[in-house]
């Protein structure tokens, strides 16, 4: 279970985010209504497509659709110097203290007394004790004009302090906090200015954050840096960015809800020790990532607008939900076995223990999921969540009549495979098997996908639910229009499916999802930069064990090896063949463009180890992933009537 269903508050925030004008105009509205006693809704949505629910009477707000933080809201209307509403008890006190004082009236009066006078010496003339309001705890307020007021320390407020602030208004002092009458006021407009800039420790993407992992693993042996240290570093690297999503989310807002045809339901999938860090609410951010990408490049590029014949490129119609499962099973193995069995880390090697570490806490899901026990937890687990966010969000967007698609991430995918291999033919939106979606799923996206290699072991083939019917021993048929597989070239967890659904695929290349132009050379030296960074990481650590002349002579040596290697790969041309018809109408029924198979152009990583784990972590945040689901789900899809292919042959 995550960290955040235990939360016990320690601390009032620091920083809040303010909502759109749209949303806090209809917190304002159903706030004055539950004053005044008149009928209120008390649960408000708000944010892009009221993604987020505010609690009124409970002042926190929360995600609707997957289980998250919960962020304590606050009505401002008198704020810190920060830009920090006070909490509302004191803003109510402040506010009766302005009403009884009426420094708005005292301000007018000064500058219309003796025009050609100075207002300044007026104000210090007058009796300054006379301005000093007390609320509750013994409290003491003085005014300064008709927007600032300085709330004092205990001990302070004497006739001379008093006088002073009056003067200087607007001012820090000590023994004082200053506060601020009304949001828009240009004692917080550096405040808001600097929003976004005061975020100093945060990661662009996810695979920065595995970045900052494996630095982190290849520390542990010099222990730089203590284990309480690292978990607080990654807690809040990954708060900042959980706090920046809503901010950019936010920001986004017009007004209102928008018009959503697709909704594309994202399944994870990832090790169980790097789900500790990195899943459940983290995964949440994953895929906020990518909804962000969506809309950036659907922003940026005109062909994706025309397609629906958008003029102002700000809604690509596209709904993107996590749909997070792993904290609500339980994969407990002490509970269920002997106590003279032994743990994971209690059989794994401690050479590079690191690097183990992190291979078996992926494979240690995997096992766990094909045990007939967790497996039906597990997806069962995944129908109630998908069921249940579908529902919700048609009853929150009745006008929606869209289509569905799943993305499976490592894991997430094979879980999403053996669930469309389960799923009849007819959809039943009031289904009660425990087992079947209440939609039809339209596309079904696989990155970094076991799934080729799963099946392999089982000795199970795929094929077209329109050709070979319902899955059966041997044979699996997904429910689905178009089924896409895609992987990096480096990533260890993906495979390809093509060869189970005709073996002769096996001599083709796949297919390429396509580079987006200006992201091409970004790409490269993001990822050329992860390889520099952690290629020196790895170097530190192994120089204690080893003379590192005689590694490089080794690392020069396996260097030679695979240039010879590659040389006589290179001998092998691409030769571009036509599918025969049979093929043709296979593929084409499984895809409707014939094939399943979509390579990510490999980069400039060299190193297998860095490469592996950034290909497998960063499908996401990926702009050339963004990219193609975009082209697939906006464009309206008609059977291709042939298809060209790259068949690698030797010479």
């Amino acid at each position: 279970m995550p960290d955040y269903y235990n939360y016990t508050k320690t601390e009032e925030p620091k920083k809040f985010t303010p909502f759109s004008i749209y949303d806090s105009q209809r917190l304002e509205r159903e706030h004055q209504n539950r004053l005044d006693g008149a009928s209120f809704e008390n649960k408000i949505s708000v944010n892009e497509d009221f993604l987020f629910e505010v609690d009124l009477e409970e002042r926190v707000m929360s995600p609707v659709y997957w289980d998250g933080a919960v962020y304590e809201v606050r009505r401002g209307s008198w704020f810190t110097s920060d830009g920090v509403p006070v909490k509302e008890e004191l803003a109510e006190d402040l506010e009766q203290g302005y009403i009884a004082v009426k420094p708005y009236d005292k301000t007018s009066k000064d500058l219309q007394t003796n025009p050609s006078g100075n207002p300044l010496l007026k104000r210090l003339k007058s009796n300054p004790i006379d301005d000093v309001y007390v609320i509750r705890g013994e409290q003491k307020v003085v005014y300064g004009d008709d927007k600032t007021a300085y709330l004092l320390s205990k001990g302070y407020g004497g006739k001379f302090q008093v006088s002073f602030l009056k003067a200087v208004k607007n001012l820090p002092a000590i023994g004082a906090t200053l506060l601020v009458r009304g949001f828009e006021h240009p004692e917080l407009e550096k405040s808001k200015e600097s929003g976004s800039s005061d975020i100093s420790y945060t990661f662009s993407n996810l695979s920065e954050m595995f970045a900052l992992e494996l630095d982190e693993m290849f520390r542990e042996k010099s222990g730089s840096l203590s284990e309480k240290q690292q978990e607080n570093n990654t807690k809040e690297a990954m708060k900042l960015e959980i706090e920046q999503d809503y901010q950019e989310e936010n920001q986004a807002v017009k007004g209102g809800g928008r018009q959503v045809d697709h909704l594309i339901l994202c399944i994870h999938g990832i090790g169980q020790m790097l789900g500790t860090k990195f899943q459940a609410v983290n995964f949440n951010h994953t895929v906020n990532v990518m909804r962000k990408n969506l809309k950036k490049v659907y922003s940026e590029n005109k062909e994706f607008q025309k397609l629906l014949n958008d003029k102002t490129g700000d809604n690509c119609r596209i709904q993107v939900l996590p749909l997070t499962w792993r904290h609500k099973v339980d994969f407990s193995t002490d509970t269920r076995a002997a106590s003279n069995l032994p743990s994971l880390a209690d059989v794994t090697v401690d050479e590079f223990r690191p690097l183990r570490n992190l291979v078996g806490s992926v494979l240690f899901d995997v096992l766990l999921y094909y045990e007939p026990h967790y497996m039906n937890q597990i997806l069962s687990e995944v129908v109630l969540e998908a069921n249940r966010q579908y529902d919700l969000f048609k009853q929150r967007n009745p006008d929606f009549g869209g289509k569905v698609s799943l993305v499976g991430h490592s894991l997430g995918s094979a879980i999403a495979a053996d669930l469309l291999s389960m799923q009849p033919d007819e959809v039943d939106p009031e289904s009660k098997d425990p087992l079947h979606f209440h939609f039809k799923v339209e596309n079904y996206f696989g990155m970094g996908s076991p799934v080729g290699v799963f099946n392999v072991l089982k000795r199970t083939n795929i094929a077209p639910r329109s050709i070979a019917g319902p899955s059966r021993e041997g044979l699996k048929t997904f429910a689905c229009e178009n089924y896409y597989n895609i992987f990096h070239p480096c990533d260890p967890i993906g495979y390809r499916v093509e060869p189970l659904i005709r073996r002769e695929f096996a001599d083709f290349e796949p297919a390429s999802v396509p580079f987006l132009v200006e992201n091409f050379n970004k790409q490269l030296s993001h990822l050329a930069d992860v390889r520099d960074s952690l290629t020196q990481k790895m170097v530190d650590y192994v120089s204690d064990a080893a003379n590192i002349t005689s590694l490089i002579q080794a690392a020069q040596k396996q260097s030679e090896e695979e240039m010879t290697e590659k040389e006589q790969k290179q001998e092998e041309v691409a030769k571009t063949v036509m599918l025969d018809e049979e093929q043709l109408k296979i593929m084409s029924a499984m895809n409707y463009n014939g094939r399943v198979d979509y390579n990510l152009p490999q980069g400039y990583l060299e190193l297998s180890i860095v490469s592996g784990v950034t290909a497998h972590t960063s499908y996401f945040e990926d702009e050339n992933i963004a990219a193609f689901l975009l082209k697939e789900t906006l464009t309206h899809h008609d059977p291709v009537s042939e298809k060209k292919v790259s068949k690698r042959v030797s010479i």
